[in-house]
């Protein structure tokens, strides 16, 4: 009997992530957080608090702790895995390039995320949407019936 397959890594995300910030990114391990509740919800405005200061740390840790949630999020909407994925890399990338878009005052860290998660997932599903059926408008003139 083999063991099972190790659980799938993104490092490739992480990497691009890396690239973009233009930090050398430091470690790449993962870094767990035992925080529950209340206390998780304070660590998060920190992090984002220490990545409005450009901190690359501060973006590991929010996507190590977060970045299966979002995939889940956005497979469940694209039932699409690669698509999936460039969501996770796109809503990062917005964390990065954008952490002042998250008010603290208006709800959790949680909460907003999630909802930048299913919106960045529901327009990629209308990109494509829109893109097939272009392409069969497409096909449907190249091929008259006549």
């Amino acid at each position: 009997m083999t063991d099972p397959a190790p659980r799938r890594q993104r490092p490739e995300i992480r990497t691009h992530l890396r690239d973009v910030t233009s930090g050398d990114g430091g470690s790449t391990r993962a870094r767990t957080s035992r925080t529950t509740g209340p206390d998780r919800a304070a660590d998060d405005a920190v992090l984002m608090e220490a990545l409005g200061r450009g901190d690359i740390q501060a973006l590991e840790q929010l996507y190590d702790r977060y970045s299966a949630l979002v995939f889940s999020v956005s497979l469940r909407v694209l039932h699409d895995p690669q698509l999936a994925e460039d969501v996770v890399q796109e809503v990062f990338l917005r964390l990065w390039r954008q952490p002042a878009s998250f008010d603290p005052g208006r709800g959790r860290f949680i909460s907003w995320l999630m909802s930048v998660t299913r919106n960045r997932a529901l327009d990629e599903l209308r990109r494509v949407s829109r893109r097939n059926r272009s392409e069969d408008q497409e096909d449907d003139e190249s091929n008259p019936l006549d």
